[in-house]
């Protein structure tokens, strides 16, 4: 055995990855999963103790997340951090105190954290000896010790927490299977092992050796059991040698090791499961609390145990918490000296329980809950991207918080708790039946409900209130009369948040008023095909209902008259609008998504290459994109510009409901098998993606992507080959050119200058004046006699004109210095290359470039200034720039052109022709390519009008 403590040593540096492809993300990366909280793990309670001067401990909730872990903070019930991802799922976890640590047990391994680190690593396989590794189960940690059992109750594993050594490997005899282990306090190098048969055993781990063996009929107390249950749990009392040893059939037994007698026992309704007794340690009370898998709590009071009497030698029933959760309850433990008691289910649900008084029943104090059930409905709320609303098979409405995790909640359905209590039922059955449809409308969500929804089987369709978190006791019935066997189907909410439209099973549309609930109208198909979808645009003229025929009506908002209808395909399964762009998406049985236009009825667009029924679709924000989802496991991103698959990622389990934050960041995914939403980030959004047309039918273009986890990725965490993104020739960076062309010439191109800029400098002077001070400044009352509060000016006054301020020399002349613009305009002009000078111009600010425009004195500066714009007006470039300076260089120099006799139709030679000339060029170039860009204007109106019956209006 020496030798092989030696060679079996686990390897604590190396990291594993977990087992799947590659992966290939171009349009999507995984980043996050929301609404884990737990699972049928049993949790972990670490408590820590401060110094002298703390009074209460830290108390943290290590919960088991699939292949990760969270911890809470227990005072406030908020998430601290997420761990890392295994490679298995994790089966146990247990916490060290020395050192501070977590272990948790998943697949073949154990994996030892400090601070959500990786510290070391506890393997089962010894590499030199060939011995291959064992699935683990359960796990329990003590001292220096490691113990865990494996999977297939054969065997038992004993680590050296320090050292990391594989110390014992204890087999067990082949009638006696392993089920679950525990230290016995005070009990040096002892742990007790339960059997599936019932039987206990004593082993010394040091040695490994077995000391003795307790049979069931001495667990039992001579209790015999009918379905020879095994023992699920083994937990310490606070009593030194007695620990409650529960039986799957509902005993639990008081048993003392050191005598080998059982002491007392109760018995719950239901079986029983892992880490379902604990003992309260404040001492104000002796209770003892036991969990079922039936989801109820029961308190038992040990005192009554002492008591004289008929009822004395066994412990009272205090109270039974019926349906504590709506699953099994994967654990219970009262927090250490404190009247707390913390549980958590398979339903996703963590509580704590405080109890005021040792006679009254525990209340929930605090709780942080999830779906139970995965959800088939999710819609992105709001139009910020930072909310969501979620329904599941459960029976619940959820809204979830995409930027912290504390701010879910349920949408309340009043007082269900209470009700379960007094009826003793589950307080899912109470519940609505599962939502078949929803819609919403945030416009007047500060003035009355925003959510409406449709219920599976229901005659009635449900108003609720983000804002105040319940649902509305009112309810809007589709039933004409108390005989009618109609059901609400589908719902809608108008976009100006006034109506609520909800679809029936007998081909009506029952249209209310989402305040009052007063029925309003109602739009008849003229059929009996059960309505599947219902929506209206976002100016309240035109509702669409379909028919699971295949049929779409239209209808006039206001007066309810049916305008026309048209079959789309076999049958339709729902709708989805994008209200900006009038975009209908008809999600049609024959496995085909089209795309109508509600103005023209046509159909656009229609997708194909679906191998499975489709589920669910969701426009983008901007109206570009159509993702959708289907029984084939596969995501499809249609672009509806170019009418391709532009993206198609398979997912582990197949996506019931997909949605699109208003934001344009990311994607939503509800899936089959999965409690949580997650999330995919839109790399378009952050980053430049080539994408490349897809064939709608080909399997193989069809990545494998891997679910967002709850801890979350970057986005450079996703493994991106540039190399399977796109064509060879897409791959490279794209640089637009300074300029497009068509076959007629250069297209008429902007300044990459803002619009403000231009619009400051043909309004400097209204700017100027707004700006102006009203009075002047005055002299400070007591300021220093040497200073003088008239500042001196050597600038010329405001009214001179340019020629006064130029400096005389002798012989009356006046000296000329050529600017630098003008020196600028000069070389450009005579190289009919403006460029260099309209870049020049690009950094000038507004009024610096008024003033240069207002200096241009002389004709010869002015000619300049024109035969540069009539350049650039030439090469099509800077068009809103020239205009602009051509505006202002008019306004200040009118009078001075004028003058000069300068008139663009002058035929005759004199002073100013040069000048003349000049503008006649500009207005020249400018009349040409207002008249072209009339004619592109003229045309593509034309071309609407033709497309949309559209009258054409005058320019």
């Amino acid at each position: 055995m020496a030798s092989r403590e030696k060679r079996a040593r686990a390897h604590t540096k190396e990291k594993d990855v977990p087992s799947v492809k590659e992966r290939k993300d171009a349009l999507y990366a995984p980043f996050r999963a929301l609404g884990y909280i737990t699972n049928h793990v049993p949790f972990v309670l670490q408590v820590r103790f401060g110094g002298k001067d703390a009074q209460t401990p830290d108390v943290n909730v290590v919960t088991c997340l699939g292949d990760t872990w969270a911890m809470w903070n227990a005072d406030r019930m908020t998430l601290l951090f997420v761990g890392p991802m295994c490679a298995d799922s994790i089966t146990a976890m247990a916490h060290s105190t020395s050192p501070d640590s977590l272990l948790v047990a998943a697949g073949t391994r154990v994996h030892r954290y400090v601070r959500g680190h990786e510290a070391a690593r506890y393997a089962t396989e010894v590499a030199e000896e060939n011995v291959a590794g064992t699935m683990l189960s359960s796990m329990i940690v003590f001292g220096d010790y490691i113990c865990a059992l494996a999977a297939d109750g054969r065997q038992a594993f004993v680590w050296s927490l320090g050292t990391t050594e594989l110390i014992q490997t204890l087999s067990f005899h082949d009638d006696f299977t392993a089920s679950t282990l525990l230290h016995p306090a005070t009990y040096l190098n002892k742990v007790i092992i339960g059997s599936s048969d019932g039987t206990m055993q004593l082993w010394n781990i040091r040695t490994g050796s077995l000391i003795h063996t307790f049979s069931s009929d001495d667990i039992r107390g001579g209790k015999i059991s009918t379905t020879h249950a095994g023992i699920v749990s083994l937990t310490q009392s606070p009593a030194v040698d007695i620990l409650a040893v529960a039986f799957a059939d509902g005993l639990v037994s008081i048993f003392d090791i050191r005598q080998g007698d059982m002491l007392f026992s109760v018995r719950v309704e239901g079986t029983l499961g892992a880490n379902c007794v604990a003992f309260r340690t404040d001492n104000v009370a002796h209770t003892m609390a036991v969990a079922t898998r039936a989801g109820s709590i029961s308190l038992f009071d040990l005192d009554a145990a002492q008591e004289e009497g008929p009822t004395g030698g066994a412990p009272r029933l205090l109270h039974s918490v019926q349906h504590a959760h709506d699953g099994a309850i994967g654990a219970i433990e009262f927090v250490p000296g404190q009247p707390l008691l913390i549980s958590s289910g398979a339903d996703n649900a963590l509580k704590q329980w405080f109890f005021e008084s040792p006679t009254l029943p525990p209340r929930v104090l605090k709780s942080r809950s999830g779906h139970a059930l995965p959800p088939h409905i999710i819609r992105y709320y709001g139009d910020d991207g930072r909310a969501m609303l979620s329904a599941s098979r459960d029976r619940s409405v959820r809204c979830l918080s995409v930027v912290r995790d504390s701010r879910s909640f349920e949408l309340s359905q009043g007082s269900i708790a209470s009700k379960s209590a007094k009826l003793a039922v589950e307080a899912s059955s109470l519940k609505l039946p599962a939502v078949s449809s929803m819609s919403y409308s945030t416009l007047r969500s500060r003035d009355w409900d925003d959510v409406l929804t449709t219920h599976a089987g229901d005659r009635y369709a449900h108003t609720w209130t983000v804002r105040d978190k319940h649902m509305n006791k009112a309810v809007l019935s589709v039933a004409r009369t108390k005989k009618s066997t109609a059901i609400a189907t589908a719902s809608c909410v108008s976009a100006c948040g006034n109506f609520a439209l909800v679809g029936t099973s007998d081909g009506r549309v029952e249209m209310y008023n989402m305040q009052s609930h007063m029925h309003r109208r109602t739009f008849a198909t003229q059929g009996k095909s059960p309505i599947s979808d219902v929506v209206c645009d976002a100016l309240n003229q035109m509702c669409i209902a379909s028919t699971q025929d295949g049929v779409l009506h239209y209808f006039d908002f206001f007066s309810a008259a049916k305008t026309a209808t048209s079959s789309v395909s076999t049958g339709c399964s729902g709708l989805r609008l994008h209200r900006e762009s009038n975009l209908l998406a008809v999600l049609g049985d024959d496995l085909v998504l089209s795309i109508v236009d509600i103005e023209t009825r046509r159909v656009a667009r229609r997708f194909s290459g679906f191998r499975g029924r489709i589920l669910d679709a969701t426009f983008s924000a901007d109206g570009r994109w159509l993702i959708a989802c289907s029984t084939d496991s596969v995501v499809r991103t249609f672009d509806l510009a170019t009418a391709q698959l532009i993206d198609a990622f398979r997912t582990p389990s197949m996506a019931t409901s997909v949605s699109f934050s208003p934001a344009g960041d990311f994607l939503a995914t509800a899936h089959v098998d999965s409690v949580g939403v997650h999330l995919w980030v839109n790399r378009a959004q952050f980053t430049s993606v080539a994408l490349r047309a897809l064939d709608m039918g080909d399997v193989a273009e069809e990545r494998e992507a891997v679910l967002p986890s709850v801890q979350g990725m970057s986005l450079e965490d996703s493994e991106t080959t540039n190399a399977d993104i796109g064509e060879p020739e897409l791959q490279r960076t794209y640089t637009s050119p300074p300029q497009l062309s068509d076959t007629s010439g250069p297209l008429v191109t902007l300044s990459t200058m803002p619009r403000s800029r231009w619009m400051t400098l043909l309004h400097l002077d209204t700017i100027k004046r707004r700006n102006k001070p009203k009075e002047a400044p005055k002299k400070p009352e007591k300021a220093p006699f040497f200073l003088d509060a008239s500042a001196p000016t050597t600038s010329a006054p405001a009214n001179a004109s340019p020629l006064e301020k130029r400096a005389p020399v002798a012989g009356g002349r006046e000296l000329m210095f050529e600017s630098d613009l003008e020196r600028r305009m000069r070389v450009a002009v005579e190289a009919e290359d403006v460029g260099p000078l309209f870049t020049y111009l690009h950094t000038l600010s507004a009024p610096q470039l008024d003033a240069e425009i207002r200096a241009l004195d002389t004709a010869e500066q002015q000619t300049l200034f024109l035969q540069a714009l009539a350049l650039r007006l030439r090469v099509k470039l800077d068009f809103e720039a020239v205009q602009a300076m051509l505006q202002v260089f008019l306004v200040c120099h009118t009078e001075s052109l004028q003058a000069q006799g300068v008139h663009p139709d002058r035929e005759e030679e004199g002073p100013g022709t040069e000048l003349a000339l000049a503008l006649r060029a500009v207005l020249a170039e400018q009349r040409k390519e207002g008249a072209r860009v009339m004619e592109s204007l003229d045309y593509c109106l034309g071309t609407l009008s033709f497309l949309r019956h559209v009258p054409l209006t005058s320019v």
